[in-house]
């Protein structure tokens, strides 16, 4: 019974670890993304060139997603972007 439950706490204490790894790269392919975005679709509220050009709400709204960390609702949006103006989307990995 006391092998399972080192088992089970080295499981729960593992889990987070691998959770973050694959975080911290959607983070990544996250800003990548947003680079792209910005220099070939439209500007972000932080650039220099912010109120120059119009910029969609789709895109704002990807980017103030990724910025918060909810990677799984801005990188759908950004890579549907990107497709759309036909500008190739960074590698993943």
């Amino acid at each position: 019974m006391t092998r399972i439950r080192i088992l089970v706490g080295l499981l729960v204490l593992a889990t987070p670890m691998a959770g973050a790894a694959d975080t911290l790269d959607d983070r990544r392919y996250c800003a990548a993304l947003i680079d792209k975005y910005t220099r070939y679709v439209g500007t972000s509220e932080y650039s220099p060139l912010a109120g120059m050009l119009f910029n969609d709400g789709d895109g704002r709204l990807a980017i103030a997603k990724c910025s918060e960390g909810d990677t799984a609702t801005g990188i759908p949006i950004l890579e549907r972007r990107l497709r759309d103006a036909k500008v190739n989307l960074p590698s993943r990995g």
